[in-house]
């Protein structure tokens, strides 16, 4: 039986060996993969919700903007928790330059639904008459 060709078994056992070896090497890769996939998804999330509070920011008339609003805490009418896991909060400030005009920032928080950190999205708009 020494002329047939094909494994032994012996064979087959160090080539599966060997590549599970390779699967394992690669399995922290995916992972980290994931981890920034969720990250991304996250800030995607806060960006969408900051550029939507600005554009109905924007779109309001100049003397319907009330000066008042903070970005570190919830203040009546200017701030949403609309969407699941989120918080939009929005500032209006005279501006310094030029004079009579309006400085308007909104951020966008977004906490992971695992438990992860915090991301946040912040722009800033000048609005004058």
């Amino acid at each position: 039986m020494r002329g047939e060709s094909g494994f032994t078994l012996l064979e087959v056992l160090m080539a599966l060996f060997l590549l599970g070896i390779c699967v394992l090497a690669t399995a922290p890769m995916f992972m980290h993969a994931s981890r920034t996939n969720g990250a991304s998804v996250d800030i995607l999330l806060a960006n969408s919700l900051a550029v939507q509070r600005m554009e109905l920011l924007r779109t309001q008339g100049f003397g319907a903007l009330a000066t008042g609003g903070g970005l570190t805490a919830d203040v009546t009418g200017y701030f949403d928790t609309s969407y699941p896991g989120t918080t939009v909060r929005w500032e209006v400030a005279a501006g310094a330059n030029p004079p009579g005009s309006l400085e308007i920032t909104v951020q966008a928080t977004v906490t992971a639904a695992a438990g992860g950190p915090q991301r946040s999205s912040t722009m800033k708009m000048l609005r004058t008459p």
